[in-house]
């Protein structure tokens, strides 16, 4: 996949990087605000919409990025039924689809595609099933990771809960 890189050539000085630290500060109070930490913990057994869950860790995205890798590595081996019948969806390991840095911020999205198999015969790709979107703060990261997809909402909670225990008391 195509890695995309942006540069700025901003002032590094004392006062950049105090308007840089502002810029974090309310960044996070935004993803705070506006995707609870805990959401992860009330999502039902089949989603309805999109689910976004925003982590706060104390990690590099580069560190982050080749757990997730890692860690998704044999995702593929598992058949996740539709949740109306008719066929399966099986995942894709992790992988940096894009990255984008200016001086003050680095945002970098790993996705897991996928694909859906009809019982028929029928095969179709299906992008971005779960997404992350990684952002690298001062002292850590911020995650928004995502579902799309109601039959991985299970994978989807698991894998959750194993970031959060990787990164316990971040």
């Amino acid at each position: 996949m195509e890695e995309k890189h942006m540069n700025d050539d901003d002032d590094h000085s004392a006062g950049g990087e105090e308007a840089r630290r502002l810029h974090i500060k309310a960044l996070i109070r935004q993803l705070r605000a506006t995707y609870p930490e805990d959401a992860s913990a009330d999502l039902p057994d089949a989603l309805s919409a999109p689910v976004t869950t925003t982590l706060l860790l104390s990690t590099t995205p580069q560190l982050f990025i080749q757990w997730l890798k890692a860690h998704t590595r044999h995702a593929g081996r598992l058949k996740f039924p539709a949740p109306a019948g008719g066929g399966h969806f099986s995942l894709e390991p992790a992988h940096q689809i894009a990255s984008a840095r200016n001086a003050s911020m680095q945002i970098t999205t790993v996705s897991m595609h996928g694909l859906f198999k009809e019982d028929s015969g029928g095969v179709f790709m299906e992008y971005a099933l779960i997404s992350f979107v990684v952002i690298a703060l001062g002292d850590g990261i911020a995650v928004q990771a995502k579902c799309r997809q109601p039959a991985l909402a299970g994978y989807y909670r698991a894998l959750l809960n194993d970031i959060s225990s990787r990164w316990q008391g971040t």
